[in-house]
């Protein structure tokens, strides 16, 4: 799921992208940065369960699952065959604190999201004046006169590719900000494979 939502992401808000994302387009990638992040903590979770139950089978059933994660002291202690990646995953320390802003949002009930386009001043005004025909006409059941209205909208202002979270904070790049962090998950897991290989 992780990869196919990167993938998703990398193909519809491609990097040189101008046109502001539809609709359906904005709400799909929006659901895939989620669960793109929430995903990347877990497959980082599954990683360290695998060293635990692969290269120490009798310690894994006794650690507690909150004490289970890559960068643990407390799972560290606990896995004695750590020491033989630490040094390789230590590199990706501060990574791994500058993901936890990224994914935690996610699962605590407040979503990322990818804006459909970023607005001028100008165009914010024509936007509102066609949200509040779009609103009438929906309020009218002139379903056929909304659906052009809000294809209207959707082609007002210019797509950035970058997220949000809190609307205080500035946006976040998608790019180089999403496939850096693909590319540290596969680093890692490359580091944990090869210590699995050695069992």
């Amino acid at each position: 799921m992780t990869f196919h939502a990167y993938q998703h992401i990398s193909v519809v808000a491609d990097p040189t992208r101008t046109q502001p994302l539809t609709h359906d387009e904005q709400k799909d990638l929006s659901r895939d940065l989620n669960v793109l992040y929430m995903h990347t903590r877990g497959v980082l979770d599954n990683f360290a369960w695998s060293l635990l139950y692969e290269r120490h089978p009798h310690i894994a059933p006794r650690v507690n699952p909150y004490d289970v994660g890559l960068f643990s002291q407390k799972y560290r202690a606990q896995c004695p065959c750590f020491v033989e990646i630490e040094k390789d995953i230590d590199v990706h320390r501060d990574w791994d604190k500058d993901l936890k802003e990224r994914r935690d949002p996610v699962a605590h009930r407040i979503p990322l999201y990818i804006p459909p386009s970023f607005l001028s001043e100008q165009e914010g005004s024509a936007y509102h004046r066609l949200w509040d025909r779009y609103s009438k006409e929906i309020a009218e059941l002139k379903v056929t006169e909304a659906g052009a209205t809000l294809e209207e909208m959707e082609r007002i202002g210019r797509f950035i590719p970058h997220f949000l979270h809190d609307p205080f904070e500035p946006p976040i790049a998608l790019y180089p900000t999403v496939p850096e962090d693909m590319a540290n998950l596969i680093e890692i897991g490359d580091i944990v494979e090869r210590a699995l290989v050695r069992a």
